[in-house]
Order: C-alpha cells, then structure tokens, then sequence
C-alpha cells in the first residue's frame, strides 16, 4: 500500500474544517499534524508527559 501524505495546505483546509466544526478532536489532530506525530507516539501520550509549567512534551 503506498502512503501519500498531505500537503501543507491539505492538513491546513483539514484543520480548519475540524475548528469550524468544533471536532472535539481538534486538539489531538493539530499536535499530530504540526509535531509529525506516528499514531504510537499520539495513543501513548499520557498526562505525566506534559509539563504545562515548562511548556515541555516528552514523546517516547
């Protein structure tokens, strides 16, 4: 199966879709598209990986 990714404006026009929408999901598409996150990364995030204080994520 080959993979295409989206362009920048594709992910752009997703995003503003979902914001329109107020997809409760927003949040999570945006860290996912802006950070290149891999689905892994973005299910394992958990709230000790986030220091609001720092401003600091620690993906692993």
């Amino acid at each position: 199966m080959n993979v295409k990714p989206w362009s920048v404006d594709e992910a752009r026009t997703f995003l503003k879709s979902a914001r329109n929408r107020e997809d409760l999901m927003y949040p999570a598409y945006d860290l996912v598209l802006v950070l290149g996150l891999r689905l892994g990364e973005a299910l394992g995030l958990r709230w000790d990986d986030v220091d609001l204080d720092q401003a600091e994520m620690t993906i692993g």
